[in-house]
């Protein structure tokens, strides 16, 4: 085939390689791309819930229950506390105590 097509068929063809390129680009610079960063966004959030996992269980492990309760209880006491103080944050107490 030489260039500049002369037939109407490869005239066709050449267009049609230009719009599937085309479409291809967009499809990339659109789609593929930024799925790319959610899902990078995403590995480093499922790695860090995963370390948090792993220190709770090494927390449990280490048989001190008490403390760990008593931690989450008293961060529940600062939660209501700042809600309380706060009317501009929309949620009320419970929705946390719902949890």
């Amino acid at each position: 085939m030489a260039f500049p097509p002369k037939s109407q068929r490869e005239q066709g063809m050449m267009l049609a390689t230009i719009i599937s390129l085309a479409l291809i680009g967009l499809f990339w610079t659109y789609v593929y791309s930024p799925k790319g960063v959610e899902l990078a966004d995403m590995a480093t959030r499922v790695d860090t819930l995963d370390a948090r996992n792993n220190q709770a269980r090494g927390e449990m492990a280490g048989g001190n229950v008490e403390q760990i309760t008593t931690r989450f209880f008293s961060k529940c006491r600062i939660a209501r506390r700042r809600i309380k103080g706060s009317a501009s944050w929309g949620i009320s107490i419970a929705d946390i105590t719902r949890v």
